[in-house]
């Protein structure tokens, strides 16, 4: 089953994933001097971020999952 979660980074970064429901991924935030993580609880399929105009543009998330 396919979920959507959405969150904002403590540095403010806006992120959204969609995701499968199995399993947990721990995501990095995009910001590269941004240490947080956030669990994820599925296998992320998609990955966006907010820009400055407010748009959602997708996000390759492959450099931010920590194992």
């Amino acid at each position: 089953m396919l979920a959507v979660v959405s969150w904002q980074c403590d540095c403010g970064m806006k992120v959204k994933a969609m995701y499968e429901t199995n399993g947990v991924t721990q995501v990095r935030c995009p910001n590269t001097f941004c240490k947080i993580t956030h669990a994820v609880d599925g296998a992320i399929n998609e990955f966006w971020i907010q820009d400055d105009a407010m748009n959602w543009r997708r996000y390759d998330f492959s450099g931010l999952i920590v194992h």
